[in-house]
């Protein structure tokens, strides 16, 4: 299956855009979108559909609005999101699963590893590699291909975003991540760090109208 990846920091451009009105999702095959709740308040999944070869700014911009005015009714001033395609339902919508997270303050928890934007195919299915390692203690090196975290199968970034979130809860200062490097096998604990790479109310007004 091919995954499109999408980036928050589009959030912050002119260029984006977004609805005015969004429309709830009655069926696999109708425009719009609908929501499902975790155990969390404060995190929650995005499954929208949206017109076939929509520009990629323009579902971004939708799924994001989704996010930040959801997190705003539940009483959180912060959010972040990361979205992947899905299979496309009937050739005429594409599908898309975003998770939201709802933050209280401009402050969540990260690891200090920049991942490519694209994925990586393996023999055994697709998985993130690494583009960047920033300078800190950590062993990952650019080329590196993330397998496992805290245990599970990481294939994409919504995926290694609600790892983070999980070990954060949990309080946890590392999370166990496993890495393959020219076929060996690398066992990395990481540290969590703060991030202030969340966006806020103030962010929506820069949206425009969701047209073509």
């Amino acid at each position: 299956m091919s995954k499109i990846l999408f980036a928050i920091a589009c959030f912050s451009l002119v260029a984006c855009a977004t609805t005015t009105e969004f429309k709830e999702q009655q069926s696999q095959s109708d425009f719009g979108f609908r929501l499902e709740d975790t155990k969390y308040n404060d995190t929650f999944y995005v499954h929208s559909n949206i017109k076939e070869g929509t520009k990629p700014r323009y579902v971004i911009s939708y799924v994001g609005r989704v996010v930040g005015e959801t997190c705003l009714k539940r009483g959180f001033k912060y959010f972040d999101s990361s979205t992947e395609s899905a299979p496309s339902p009937d050739g005429k919508v594409q599908a898309y699963r975003t998770v939201g997270f709802c933050y209280p303050t401009a402050q969540r928890k990260d690891i200090n590893v920049l991942f490519a934007p694209s994925l990586t195919d393996l023999a055994d299915g697709a998985a993130l590699g690494v583009e960047n390692a920033k300078n800190t203690k950590t062993k990952v090196r650019a080329g590196d291909v993330l397998k496992l975290v805290r245990g599970k199968r990481v294939h994409s970034m919504l995926d290694l975003k609600e790892a983070v979130r999980e070990a954060a809860r949990k309080n946890e200062k590392t999370i166990e991540m496993v890495y393959l490097r020219k076929g060996k096998v690398l066992r990395i604990k990481e540290p969590l760090q703060d991030s202030k790479s969340v966006l806020d109310s103030a962010s929506l007004e820069n949206f425009k109208n969701f047209t073509e």
